[in-house]
């Protein structure tokens, strides 16, 4: 859920590495010098990615910890699922339709990945997905947990859904724009949006997203890229009663919304 072609406006805040065992110093030690995060020992009042013996885990400055589970919680559940073309995301990409046309499932790209929790469903939904993320902590946060997954579970149905996944670093737009050979069928973008009350970040991943990127700047951009990439459709996740996302008044195709609870999928149907 991180963003896409122009630089922030804002400092992402500095991330310290920190490994809590021996064992991972010699990692910890590779990421500080792939991307210029210093190595420290305490992270007390400043954010860190920490290594631990099982996972990576993002530490804001407050505590507040976040980390990627593909192996346990609601990605575990969405992995033994028996339906999960009922799931309003499956109807909104249309899978029934397009593999009765094309006789496969669609290869996605969700550029903006986050933490990865739209990507796993997509895939444990039968999809080749591609992962894009722009920041180089939530990028490893990711191939992390999907290494993870790999080593921990091999031949599993777990295993079978990380490996429909792959991650990329860079920006979204960017990245649509060199797919030219290879276009993806789906395009998802789920971006961030400014919070106007302390509700909207009730949840502490969505906390630590915000805080780490900020709301979403060059979605204008980002969705025309969109749309001139999908060969099937573009789907862009809003919450319930958000307005459309920006630039969606210039598209004069076909514009469809699939309704949850508490959030809205539009459809862009770049093809009929």
């Amino acid at each position: 859920m991180t963003e896409t072609q122009h630089k922030p406006d804002r400092a992402e805040p500095l991330i310290y590495i920190t490994a809590l065992q021996s064992e991972q110093l010699a990692a910890a030690k590779a990421l500080s010098m792939q991307y210029g995060w210093p190595l420290a020992q305490t992270q007390d009042d400043q954010w860190a990615l920490q290594l631990q013996p099982d996972k990576l885990v993002l530490r804001r400055a407050d505590g507040l910890a976040y980390h990627i589970d593909f192996l346990h919680g609601k990605a575990a559940k969405h992995a033994r699922e028996a339906d999960l073309s009922r799931q309003p995301l499956a109807r909104a990409m249309g899978l029934r339709a397009f593999k009765k046309r094309f006789d496969r499932m669609p290869v996605v790209a969700d550029v903006t990945a986050g933490f990865a929790q739209d990507a796993w469903l997509i895939a444990a939904l039968g999809c080749h997905v591609h992962l894009v993320e722009r920041l180089n902590v939530l990028y490893e946060m990711q191939n992390d947990a999907r290494r993870r997954v790999l080593e921990y579970e091999p031949g599993s149905l777990s295993s079978i859904i990380a490996g429909r996944m792959l991650c990329h670093l860079g920006y979204a737009t960017q990245w649509l724009q060199n797919t030219s050979d290879n276009k993806p069928d789906i395009v998802y973008l789920d971006p961030m949006y400014p919070a106007t009350n302390k509700k909207a970040l009730v949840n502490k991943g969505m906390q630590i997203l915000h805080d780490l990127a900020g709301p979403d700047h060059g979605n204008e951009a980002l969705l025309a890229a969109a749309l001139a990439t999908a060969q099937y459709r573009v789907i862009v996740k809003r919450p319930k009663g958000a307005p459309h996302i920006v630039g969606s008044d210039a598209w004069g195709g076909q514009l469809t919304t699939i309704n949850s609870p508490a959030t809205r999928f539009d459809v862009y149907h770049v093809t009929n």
